[in-house]
């Protein structure tokens, strides 16, 4: 279209934007519209929100609504428009003033393509005043499946826009050397050692659930890190993808058990880890919820804290200043635990398992292996784990009391621990987590 200024070319291409997207997809309209022009600001100011743009000439009963940070429009009739710049190609880049190695920078641009990704798939809600407490930047689960809130309006009723969001993607690296995050030499490429964690309840590290109840949690570590490790079913289906690896590790002495829930000064445990490293905290800070660590015994996975650890030895410590069976874990803790055993710290970084809670059987298949190589080589493997689903599981009540009575026989009582609301003083009863319970008691 050629015509001066003034001659009404804006106008003219914003009215036939909006027949096209008003017009139904039988008799020819379009869904899904490019908006392209040299800059954003550009074809925000004149194509959308100018005096000739979309939103100045569409009528009040058919306002597509405009979503900046998505560069969208989008019309009651599910039409989209997109806005582009002239010559843009899908990359996602990232300009920033700092040296960074090169296992930093590989990972960041990993994280921001998963991203990109990921923001493709939005969702948009209309929900109740009690969701005020929203803010720009939460994530909601809806269905198992997690979203990031990008868009919030508190016009009237709470408008919800959000994208898809995995919480790998936003989790610190472990601070492992160049050397052990290197890329693969001569194009070698080592095999991942996986644990599943069928932790008894959620962790809250960070104020954020580390694993949905009943959701067992993945611990992946290779060196050097092979970059994404991928997991599959035993059918072969895509489930998800490792970004970065875990502080795994064995025990190299035999660990005797403790008084749960209190400070045990007096026992020591020598651990040796595969890569990363391990601190002393001040008590306080274990009480805060740091230095959590999983010990696997013949019956299950204990939680323990330690408020010490000291070096040794190369990638060796040995712990002390324990808090035993921790989150509802005292009941697997082994009488001895034998040198040998699997140790797994418990960070952020760990992501639970993509399974819903129905599909979890007695024994998960899973297969694995660096996503750079083929599924047939020797990078990848299959390993079945054994689950109790512990998260699913009643934990062990507290406060048990027996009494005698008139005719005899023993009135047994106790106090139910719940996972939801347990710290409610003022309830009549602790808030029943499970859909229902059931307790095995056994008399000596």
């Amino acid at each position: 279209m050629l015509g001066g200024r003034g001659a009404g070319k804006t106008r003219a291409g914003a009215e036939w934007v909006r027949t096209q997207a008003e017009m139904p997809e039988a008799d020819g309209g379009c869904r899904h519209i490019a908006l392209v022009g040299e800059t954003f600001g550009a074809v925000r100011a004149v194509m959308v929100e100018g005096p000739s743009g979309l939103l100045a000439i569409s009528p009040p009963d058919f306002m597509p609504k405009y979503r900046p940070s998505l560069n969208l429009l989008e019309w009651p009739n599910g039409a989209q428009a997109r806005l582009y710049l002239g010559g843009e190609r899908p990359v996602v880049s990232l300009h920033l003033p700092l040296a960074l190695s090169s296992y930093t920078a590989q990972s960041m641009a990993k994280r921001l393509l998963h991203e990109a990704r990921q923001t493709q798939q939005t969702v948009s809600l209309t929900l109740p005043p009690a969701y005020l407490q929203l803010e720009p930047g939460d994530v909601i689960e809806i269905d198992t499946r997690a979203w990031r809130i990008v868009e919030l309006s508190l016009l009237g009723q709470i408008e919800v826009t959000a994208v898809g969001y995995h919480a790998g993607l936003y989790q610190p690296q472990l601070a492992i050397s160049d050397t052990t995050a290197a890329p693969p030499v001569n194009g070698i490429v080592s095999r991942p050692f996986l644990q599943l964690l069928d932790l008894p309840a959620t962790l809250p590290l960070k104020k954020q659930p580390l694993n949905p109840a009943g959701q067992p949690l993945l611990a992946c570590f290779a060196a050097p890190w092979p970059g994404d490790v991928q997991l599959l079913d035993q059918n072969d289906e895509y489930l998800q993808t490792l970004f970065y690896p875990a502080i795994i590790g064995q025990t190299k002495t035999d660990f005797a058990a403790a008084c749960g829930s209190r400070w045990d000064f007096g026992g020591r445990l020598e651990v040796e880890i595969y890569g990363g490293t391990l601190k002393s905290v001040s008590p306080r800070q274990v009480l805060q919820g740091a230095n959590v660590l999983a010990l696997q015994t013949p019956t299950g996975w204990e939680v323990i804290q330690f408020a010490s650890a000291e070096l040794i030895g190369p990638r060796r410590y040995v712990l002390s200043q324990f808090l035993r069976g921790q989150n509802g874990s005292e009941a697997v803790m082994a009488h001895l635990l034998k040198s040998g055993a699997n140790v797994v710290l418990l960070t952020s970084q760990l992501t639970a398992l993509e399974v819903s809670t129905l599909r979890l059987s007695e024994d998960i298949v899973l297969r694995y292996g660096a996503a750079a190589l083929r599924r047939d080589t020797y990078g990848w493997q299959t390993t079945r784990y054994p689950t109790r689903r512990a998260g699913l599981t009643c934990l062990a009540p507290v406060h048990l009391k027996c009494a005698a009575q008139a005719n005899g026989a023993l009135e047994a009582s106790w106090i139910r621990r719940s996972r939801l609301g347990g710290d409610d003083f003022d309830a009549a009863e602790i808030v029943l987590g499970e859909t229902n319970q059931a307790y095995q008691v056994s008399v000596q």
